[in-house]
């Protein structure tokens, strides 16, 4: 089986409509309360990772999404996230509640990404990507799973994000996908579960084609999800 076939059949699996309910009341995973509070607002958390920016009519397109979920059920979320934190996780690093317990493998982090940084600027790349589903992922927070066009466009994916293995090997699999919202640490009932999940049906009904690269991959530090800071460009 072909890679990006083996991934296309890998993440099938997180469509859930019945978001692993059995019909009771929904209660987000405990690990949601590490990056929100009793409030349902953002609270610290702190590390580093690499993005994919996104385009701004890409950015536009993924942010009615978002508003369409938030208007519809809104009481299965938490603080909205800003449009222009919406991005592509190339590859995680570090991340902790208590930035005094990240601060030095950060400060590691860096130095190694800057050599990264000069292998990456050598081949430049565009990549094709597009729009798989939405889901739930682990009843943290509903996300738009993506994957690349075709082989040839997973292969550049995946030859980009294991380049990252030798700061920070990770012992989950990548899912390449943007973040809509995360939910209410406080849960929701039945009815709200039964609307989100006929909208959720509905908006997958819908695809997007897009086109990430290089020259929009960043460095960047977070102190809570909606606080996200470029440090270094890849490509200058």
């Amino acid at each position: 089986m072909a890679d990006r076939e083996a991934y296309l059949e890998r993440i099938s699996g997180y469509v859930k409509e019945d978001f692993e309910l059995e019909r009771k009341y929904f209660v987000a995973r405990d690990s949601v309360r590490d990056k929100v509070d009793e409030n349902n607002c953002f609270k610290p958390f702190y590390g580093d990772t690499t993005v994919f920016t996104l385009k701004p009519k890409d950015q536009k397109w993924f942010s009615k999404v978002a508003d369409t979920l938030y208007e519809t059920v809104p009481e299965c979320f938490c603080e909205k996230l800003k449009p222009s934190m919406y991005h592509i996780t190339l590859h995680d690093l570090s991340c902790g509640k208590k930035l005094k317990m990240v601060k030095p493998q950060m400060n590691q982090n860096l130095n190694q990404i800057r050599e990264l940084f000069k292998r990456v600027k050598v081949s430049p790349m565009k990549i094709r990507m597009k729009t798989q589903y939405i889901a739930n992922i682990l009843n943290i927070s509903l996300v738009y799973v993506l994957c690349p066009v075709d082989e040839q466009e997973y292969f550049k994916l995946m030859t980009l994000y294991h380049l990252f293995d030798s700061i920070q090997e990770l012992d989950y699999k990548y899912t390449p996908h943007i973040t809509l919202g995360y939910y209410n640490i406080n849960g929701f009932d039945v009815s709200s579960v039964e609307k989100l999940e006929s909208l959720v049906r509905a908006l997958n009904l819908n695809s997007h084609e897009f086109t990430i690269s290089t020259d929009m991959l960043f460095y960047q530090h977070f102190k809570t999800m909606n606080d996200y800071k470029s440090i270094k460009k890849i490509i200058k």
